[in-house]
């Protein structure tokens, strides 16, 4: 849920970005940069490994 004061405007593309971002992130396990999917530093559709809870899941995310 997102919540803007009533006296500013709504962006559908900014909501659109925002799904598709919850969606990758869900289905993959991943992070999301902020202005994905069009981060100028990471480029075009990159996605972050989120940061590992334990010593398995770093030597998981080594393979």
């Amino acid at each position: 849920m997102i919540y803007y004061p009533q006296e500013i405007g709504r962006s559908v593309d900014e909501v659109l970005k925002s799904l598709k971002a919850l969606i990758i992130s869900t289905e993959n396990h991943v992070s999301s940069p902020e202005n994905y999917p069009y981060n100028e530093l990471l480029r075009e559709n990159v996605v972050m490994l989120p940061p590992p809870g334990s010593i398995k899941e770093i030597e998981k995310n080594k393979k």
